[in-house]
């Protein structure tokens, strides 16, 4: 981008010549990503009550993100498949919330997720996870 841009410069005489040209960018190592170690998540488990725990051990099994998480509805789980189903997500809009499809194509997706972890999940309200009043759980 850098060099696209004082390309442009040259071509409009404003340099005699791009200072990036010929420069090549060390190569960037990618390396894999630790969300939690099992200490750290054992850690978390016991800070978490009881009402919360099924959903935090939702987020760390599943890997799904907050705003996909708090839109998940009971039909979007198969306990027989061991699957859920991401198809919506929470978005800021306008100081509000509105509910709608995740922001790419990938991130429609069928996840496989623990029967362990299911098993705990009360799939019999308008939303999988809850806050105490019944309504979806917000930041």
């Amino acid at each position: 981008m850098l060099s696209g841009a004082l390309n442009a410069a040259v071509a409009a005489g404003h340099l005699g010549t791009n200072p990036c040209r010929g420069l090549r960018l060390p190569r960037w190592q990618r390396r894999e990503t630790v969300f939690l170690t099992e200490a750290e998540f054992a850690t978390l488990l016991n800070a978490v009550t009881g009402y919360w725990r099924p959903f935090v051990e939702f987020l760390v099994a599943s890997g799904a993100r907050w705003s996909k998480a708090t839109a998940l509805r009971p039909g979007d789980v198969d306990l027989d498949q061991g699957t859920v189903r991401i198809v919506r997500a929470w978005k800021v809009v306008d100081g509000g919330v509105k509910l709608g499809p995740p922001k790419s194509n990938n991130s429609v997706r069928t996840i496989n997720v623990a029967g362990s972890v299911l098993d705990k999940l009360d799939c019999s309200g308008d939303w999988l996870f809850r806050n105490r009043a019944g309504d979806y759980v917000r930041a």
